[in-house]
This record gives C-alpha cells, structure tokens and sequence, in this order.
C-alpha cells in the first residue's frame, strides 16, 4: 500500500487570500426533483435550479478580522466573488455572504465561521 500526499485548499473572496482560514466546506446541490408514477414510483429525476453552499471557518488574530464579512451582509445583501483552489483544481463562483458566527472558548481560538450561497460552478483545471 502507497502512502498518500493529500491537497492544501486555499480561500479566496473577492480576490483577498485568507491566510486564517481554518476550515472550509463545500456543498454543491443539482436541487433537482424526483419525479413519480404510479407505474414506475420513482422514474427519475427533472433538472432543478442547482446552487454551491459555501461555509469558511477563519481564526480571528489579536489584531483584529482578517475578512469581516459585515461588509457583505449586515446592510443588506452585496455579491461576492469565491474562489477555492485544491487538488491542482479551481472552483470559483459569485453569490452571496448571508450570515456569521463569531465563537471564542476557554483554551480555544476565536473563530469567525461565515456562510453563503453561490452559483453553481465546476471544478476546473489550474
């Protein structure tokens, strides 16, 4: 059995690289319909309006935010631009930031997680 050398990922938004970036999840979603009969029960699928959810986890330095995303949503919904890079691949798609959690424990960094929703996009070569 081979060992395995596993993909960095990188964030950006906007074009900022985020360097505090500690997590970052994914979610592309076809949001197609199942589609049923009575002589077949389930037939199929009938295309949807497909959309990527986005989730960035970001460690939040003494100094202060390195991406507040107050800027794209607290006075009302402004696009973005996300760019994910890993596996020698891109995937890069606009939408928009909807929301935040600032967390912060005993013995634990702060953290800014924030979330969105985007255009469906592909995974593309470098």
């Amino acid at each position: 059995m081979a060992l395995e050398v596993y993909t960095l990922a990188y964030v950006e938004i906007d074009g900022l690289l985020l360097l505090e970036e500690a997590d970052v999840t994914v979610n592309r979603d076809a949001r197609s319909q199942e589609q049923n009969t009575v002589a077949k029960q389930y037939a199929g699928e009938s295309p949807g309006a497909g959309l990527v959810t986005i989730e960035v986890m970001n460690a939040v330095p003494a100094g202060g935010f390195e991406l507040n995303p107050d800027k794209y949503f607290a006075d009302g919904p402004k696009a973005c631009q996300v760019k994910i890079v890993a596996a020698g691949s891109t995937l890069t798609t606009d939408g928009f930031i909807l929301g935040d959690n600032f967390r912060h424990g005993v013995n634990k960094e702060a953290s800014i997680q924030f979330h969105g929703r985007f255009q469906m996009a592909k995974w593309l070569p470098l």
